[in-house]
């Protein structure tokens, strides 16, 4: 007798109800494989595909930017970026030997079409730093962190130049400039960036559009050159703006002329160990770097460090001079006078100078001695250096900082 656990019947629909469960179930595991695909996809273009417009997955965005420059396109750059002035150093932070002769910087420097200067004849160029340098002493590290920052905002300053932005450029390349972090390799690039950049933004008559520095002024009926700085507020020399205007006699400006202002004041640091001075513009807690110019110093190292101030009725031409070792005088004019055509006395400021007189920048019918300790004391420079220099530094607004480093 057949039970009816063996009927065929019951048999057939028993195994219909188990394949409809077992097709179910694969249902749901093919949809189940198919949404785990689709993330899979999903994360895959959201974290991968980007990175292949940078020619390497591990780009980051400033190196995507830098590539993006070299290929002719716009980077991506967030401006302005949020960051403190770095902290102008002293002495005691001074550069490192270490990768002397390597630059960190990741870009070639580039100089914006519209301040290019070479090919124009009309444009004053600005001075370059001369070799003369000091090696008698070793210099202190750099620490890792310092040296980071000071690369880093090297190449925001690239990168700014690289897509014709010269004024945040050159905000950005001095602060790299003054953290005192940066290689001589890359001090030395940065250095001949901002001269190159400053021959047009400074030295010409050219205004670049956004520079806080510079403006263009319309001579008004009665304007006199040399009263002009003071109607306008400047801290600069008229001199000055008689030069980078091209203008041959100051007195026969006219009524419609239009002429660049350079608003001032600019400052001077002497390093003594590299026999070099560096003029900056503006107020000194965000001023700009504008050029170098190499220096002699005194003999025996009695050139004093210190903060100073241009002094008040100072500033002479053709000056005469009294050796105080040997009492000799030296009349105006005179071929034979050591400290040349132009001096600018300085005043002490801070406490360790504050009593000093007798101390100021010249020129010197010795080139030679530039790079050298030769002087009395006093800082030296060349004839067309000083006269520059002259021009620029204004009475009781510039400064004169002497450091050791």
């Amino acid at each position: 007798m057949t039970l009816p656990s063996q009927h065929g019947r019951i048999a057939s629909r028993r195994s219909y109800m188990y394949q409809r469960r077992r097709s179910r179930r694969g249902r749901l595991l093919l949809v189940g494989i198919i949404i785990v695909a689709i993330c899979i996809a999903g994360w895959y273009f959201l974290y991968f595909l980007p990175g292949q417009d940078d020619e390497a997955g591990d780009l980051n965005p400033q190196d995507r930017n830098l590539v993006a420059a070299e290929n002719g396109s716009t980077p991506s750059i967030q401006s302005p970026r949020p960051i403190e002035h770095p902290v102008r150093t002293s002495s005691s932070q001074a550069q490192s030997n270490e990768a002397v002769d390597q630059p960190q910087v990741r870009l070639e420097p580039v100089i914006p079409s519209e301040t290019t200067t070479s090919t124009d004849p009309g444009v004053r160029q600005s001075p370059q730093v001369g070799e003369h340098t000091s090696v008698s002493e070793p210099r202190e590290p750099i620490d890792p962190q310092q040296r980071d920052r000071a690369v880093e905002l090297m190449n925001s300053g690239m990168e700014y130049l690289n897509v014709n932005k010269p004024v945040e450029g050159r905000q950005y390349l001095t602060f790299a400039l003054d953290t005192g972090a940066l290689g001589s390799g890359d001090e030395r690039i940065v250095r001949e960036q901002l001269t190159a950049l400053n021959a047009q933004m400074i030295f010409s008559p050219e205004v670049i559009s956004g520079d806080p520095y510079a403006q263009q002024y319309t001579i008004a009926s009665g304007d006199v050159l040399s009263q002009i700085p003071r109607k306008q507020g400047l801290s600069v020399d008229w001199r000055f703006l008689q030069s980078i205007n091209n203008i041959t006699d100051p007195r026969r400006i006219r009524a419609g002329q239009r002429i660049k202002l350079i608003t001032g004041p600019f400052h001077a640091v002497v390093h003594k160990r590299d026999f070099r001075m560096d003029i900056y513009l503006g107020e000194i807690s965000d001023w700009i770097y504008v050029c170098s110019f190499p220096v002699g110093l005194g003999e025996y190292n009695s050139t004093p460090t210190g903060m100073f101030q241009v002094r008040l009725h100072s500033k002479l031409i053709n000056p005469q001079w009294v050796n105080p070792r040997t009492g000799k005088r030296y009349e105006s004019d005179d071929p034979d006078n050591p400290i040349g055509e132009r001096w600018i006395g300085l005043q002490g400021v801070s406490e360790a100078v504050r009593d000093l007189s007798g101390y100021g920048l010249h020129g010197t019918i010795e080139p030679e001695s530039i790079g050298k300790e030769s002087s009395l004391g006093c800082i030296r420079l060349r004839a067309d250096d000083v006269e520059l220099v002259y021009q620029m530094l204004v009475e009781e607004r510039s400064t004169v900082e002497i450091r050791a480093d």
